[in-house]
């Protein structure tokens, strides 16, 4: 004898809140995926310094940089020497790049001697690293690096790719060549570069310590 199961207006409604809720659960599960992995591009979008072409607000690459800022997709602008003009040119191009909201890292590479990218009245000059550690006690260094921090820091950056830490070598093209590491003892690069450090750090500026991995003895320029 068969028999057949009887449908009933229960078990439609019951199998229908089943299926319901799997598919609901799918597309939680989905969308649990897709917003972890927007937060991972979230963050390492925070981890990118993104550079330019220009040193004007009307540049086109500035501008989108700064849009890129500005949404949170970029965690801040790499400024090299070919983006610094005038006083006037540069606070507008700061100003424009590191909204208030978004609390970017807005790097330069101001070293001292070779490598300083703001000059001119108002910049103290730094003398290269090596002529600094010759001329100054590290206490005096500090002193000096000082000053230079509170300049940096009231243009607009927070974040000084300095000082370098290589060994110096006058073998080498890019460091030794211009006199930018402070010495070939490295208990002696450590005293200086902590003077360089503490000194931009008291003016609320991070260093980035340079270069890897040990261009000090480089017989060509890696860059």
């Amino acid at each position: 004898m068969n028999h057949r199961s009887t449908v009933t207006r229960r078990a439609v409604v019951t199998g229908l809140a089943s299926l319901a809720g799997s598919g609901l659960a799918a597309t939680r599960g989905r969308a649990k995926a897709g917003a972890e992995i927007s937060q991972l591009a979230a963050d390492l979008g925070q981890m990118l310094l993104v550079g330019f072409t220009g040193n004007t607000t009307e540049s086109r690459s500035a501008k989108i940089l700064a849009g890129h800022i500005a949404s949170g997709r970029i965690g801040g602008a790499l400024f090299r020497k070919m983006n610094v003009g005038s006083r006037s040119e540069l606070a507008s191009l700061l100003g424009m790049l590191s909204p208030a909201h978004a609390a970017p890292l807005i790097a330069l590479d101001h070293e001292g001697g070779y490598v300083q990218r703001l000059v001119g009245p108002g910049f103290t000059r730094l003398p290269p690293a090596r002529e600094v550690a010759m001329t100054h006690t590290p206490a005096e260094a500090k002193t000096l690096y000082a000053q230079a921090a509170a300049e940096f820091a009231a243009t607009g950056f927070n974040l000084n790719l300095a000082p370098v830490v290589d060994l110096d070598d006058a073998r080498s093209p890019a460091i030794g060549h211009f006199g930018r590491a402070f010495d070939r003892e490295p208990v002696r690069i450590v005293a200086y570069a902590e003077a360089f450090i503490d000194a931009f750090a008291a003016a609320g500026v991070h260093c980035a310590l340079k270069h890897f991995p040990g261009e000090g003895h480089a017989r060509e320029d890696s860059h």
